[in-house]
């Protein structure tokens, strides 16, 4: 065993960790506040988008914002997940790509 995971599983982590970033984010500050709103729109499906390198960029300009900018370590760890999750998978917050359900009936 290698130890290293699958693009599969890091998807999988990297939803759950970004769905509890939003259930658990109080929403005080502005990049945390749009920001988890914004992610949460694009795990459940409900955000536009055609894809391609302007939206990857527009996604890493996000998480940049979140992570330095955001008053609590929830906030900048979503912030940093996102910027992780787009250099080891820059189709992550692609539209149309098959998310995994998570946690979405949990209302936070």
């Amino acid at each position: 065993m290698s130890g290293e995971a699958s693009l599969a599983e890091e998807r999988t982590l990297g939803e759950f960790v970004l769905r509890r970033v939003h259930a658990e984010s109080c929403g005080e500050c502005l990049p945390c506040a749009l920001g988890t709103r914004q992610i949460a729109a694009v795990l459940n499906g409900t955000a536009g988008g055609n894809g391609g390198a302007v939206e990857a960029a527009v996604w890493r300009a996000l998480g940049r914002a979140m992570r330095q900018a955001a008053k609590c370590g929830v906030g900048r760890i979503g912030g940093a997940l996102v910027e992780e999750l787009l250099d080891r998978d820059p189709d992550f917050f692609a539209p149309g790509r098959k998310r995994n359900s998570g946690d979405q009936g949990q209302e936070g």
